[in-house]
C-alpha cells in the first residue's frame, strides 16, 4: 500500500525547487538503474574470464583508488561549497577562479597518486597485495600502468562531477556518468571475452573515461549558453585569497573528516589484507547490492547538498531545518524498508544472479548485510548534510568514533568470522553507540552557528 504521508513529505522536500531538484535526482537514479545493469552483466562475466580471485583483486585496486583520494578531501569540500555560494548569487566569474584552482589541484594530485603507486610497484619483488599471485611481470606492469592512467583520469573526472552539482547542473553529470558506464560497458565485455586479463578492466577504464571527459567539454559549453559560464582559467596570484580559505580553518575540518571517512571505508582492502583476494571477493559480492541500496538513498542527501549551501548562505536557517527533518524521515523508512528486503530475499538474488556456487552460504550474511543497510542508508543524510553546512567538528567526532571501532572490530574478529567481520562490526558498533552519536549529530545541524 502506497504511504500518501511519505508521498507528501517528499514533495515537500522537493520544494528547495521543484523542477531542478527533481530533475537532478530523477537523472541520479537514472546514473543507478544503468549501473546497476552493467553490473548484472559484467560481474559473471568478471568470474567468468578472470575468476573469483581477480574479481577480488579488481575491487581492491578500486578501493584503494578510493582511498588513496582522501589528500583531495581538504579541496574536495571547500570548493563545492565555494562554488555553490557564488553560484547561488550568480558570480560566475568567482566560480570559474574555484573551478580553475580547484581543477589543477585534483590534476597534480592526480599525478602524485599515479607516480608513488607506479614507484611503489617498482620498489618490491612481488606484486603486492593487489595483484593476484598468478600475474606474470608483464601483465603486472600492464596493469600497474593503466591503473596509474585510470587515477589521474578519475580524480580529474570527479572533480567536474562536483563542479556540476555546485552549479545545480547536477544532471548533465549524471549524463556523463551514464555514457560513461555505457561506454565502458561496450569496450570491456568483449576485451574480458576474448583476452580474460585483469588488466583489460582498466585499460577499458581508461578509455571510457578519456571519452567521457571529452564530452564534458560539451557539457560546459550548454550550461554557458544558459548562464552558468563556468570556465577554466589557469591559476595566478589572484587565486592566492581563495587558496588561503580553502587550505584554512574549513580546508582543515574537511582533510580531518576525509581521513576518519577513509578510514572506515577500507572494508575490502581490511579483507584482502587478512584474508586473500578470495575473501575479498566473497565480501565484494555479499555486499554489492547493499551498497547499491544504500546509493539509491545516500543520492536523496547528495543531490540535496547545493540547496543546503544556496539556503544557508541566504539566510533561510528555518527552511533548512524543516527539510531536514523531513528528508530524515523520508530515509530512515527508504532504509528499513530495502534493509528487510535484502535480509529476506539477498540469498536468494544472489544465487540467480552469479549461481550459487559462487556465492557466500552463510545465511546469517545477509541479515547482517541487511541490517547494514538499514544503518548506513538511515544515518547517509545527516551525514551529507552536516558536511554542506560546514558541522565539521561535529561530523569529526562522529565519524572518528564510527570508523575507529569499525576497523578495531574488523581486525579482532576477522579470524573468528573471516569475511563476514565488516558486517558484523557495523552491525556491532551502531547497536552499542554510533547509532546514539548520528541522533546526536542530528540534533547539532538544528542550531544556528555555521562558520567556515
Amino acid at each position: 500500500m502506497v504511504d500518501l504521508g511519505m508521498i507528501s513529505r517528499f514533495k515537500q522536500l522537493s520544494q528547495m525547487n521543484p523542477r531542478s531538484y527533481l530533475v537532478a535526482l530523477a537523472s541520479n537514479y537514472a546514473v543507478m538503474v544503468v549501473a546497476a545493469l552493467v553490473q548484472l552483466i559484467l560481474v559473471p562475466v568478471y568470474l567468468n574470464t578472470i575468476g573469483t580471485e581477480g574479481f577480488g583483486a579488481a575491487t581492491m585496486i578500486f578501493s584503494m583508488v578510493h582511498v588513496a583520494s582522501v589528500g583531495l578531501i581538504w579541496i574536495d569540500g571547500g570548493s563545492a561549497r565555494v562554488m555553490a555560494e557564488h553560484a547561488a548569487h550568480e558570480e560566475w566569474s568567482e566560480a570559474s577562479n574555484a573551478y580553475s584552482l580547484a581543477g589543477s589541484i585534483y590534476i597534480i594530485y592526480g599525478c602524485f597518486v599515479a607516480a608513488l603507486f607506479m614507484a611503489t610497484v617498482a620498489a618490491v619483488d612481488s606484486p603486492l597485495f593487489l595483484f593476484p599471485e598468478k600475474m606474470d611481470a608483464e601483465a603486472v606492469w600492464i596493469l600497474a600502468l593503466s591503473v596509474s592512467l585510470y587515477i589521474v583520469l578519475q580524480y580529474d573526472f570527479n572533480f567536474q562531477l562536483l563542479a556540476y552539482q555546485a552549479a545545480k547542473y547536477h544532471w548533465v553529470g549524471n549524463l556523463l556518468q551514464i555514457f560513461n558506464s555505457v561506454f565502458f560497458f561496450i569496450l570491456a565485455v568483449p576485451a574480458l571475452m576474448l583476452f580474460g586479463e585483469l588488466y583489460w578492466v582498466f585499460i577499458c577504464m581508461v578509455l571510457s573515461t578519456l571519452c567521457t571527459r571529452w564530452a564534458s567539454w560539451f557539457g560546459w559549453r550548454y550550461t554557458a549558453r544558459r548562464g552558468a559560464e563556468i570556465r577554466y582559467r589557469f591559476p595566478n596570484r589572484s587565486s592566492m585569497p581563495l587558496f588561503r580559505r580553502l587550505i584554512g580553518r574549513m580546508g582543515v575540518k574537511y582533510a580531518i573528516y576525509g581521513l576518519l571517512a577513509r578510514a572506515g571505508q577500507m572494508d575490502a582492502m581490511l579483507v584482502g589484507w587478512l584474508g586473500g583476494t578470495q575473501a575479498a571477493g566473497l565480501y565484494a559480492l555479499l555486499v554489492k547490492i547493499p551498497y547499491l541500496c544504500v546509493q539509491v538513498i545516500w543520492r536523496i542527501a547528495s543531490t540535496a547538498e547545493p540547496y543546503f549551501i544556496h539556503c544557508d548562505s541566504r539566510g533561510e536557517h528555518q527552511r533548512l531545518v524543516q527539510i531536514y527533518h523531513k528528508g530524515q524521515l523520508i530515509t530512515a523508512a527508504a532504509s528499513l524498508a530495502m534493509g528487510l528486503g535484502f535480509a529476506l530475499f539477498g540469498h536468494w538474488v544472489l544465487a540467480f544472479w552469479v549461481g550459487e556456487t559462487n556465492i557466500p552460504q552463510a545465511h546469517e550474511a545477509y541479515w547482517l548485510a541487511g541490517m547494514m543497510i538499514v544503518w548506513i542508508g538511515a544515518t547517509r543524510w545527516p551525514v551529507r548534510c552536516a558536511y554542506a553546512l560546514l558541522k565539521l567538528r561535529s561530523l569529526c567526532i562522529v565519524t572518528f568514533f564510527e570508523s575507529a571501532a569499525k576497523v578495531s572490530l574488523i581486525i579482532l574478529m576477522f579470524d573468528s568470522v573471516n569475511y563476514l567481520a565488516p558486517v558484523w562490526a557495523i552491525n556491532i558498533e551502531f547497536i552499542f553507540g554510533v547509532l546514539f552519536l548520528y541522533i546526536w549529530l542530528g540534533r547539532q545541524l538544528a542550531t544556528k552557528d555555521v562558520k567556515a
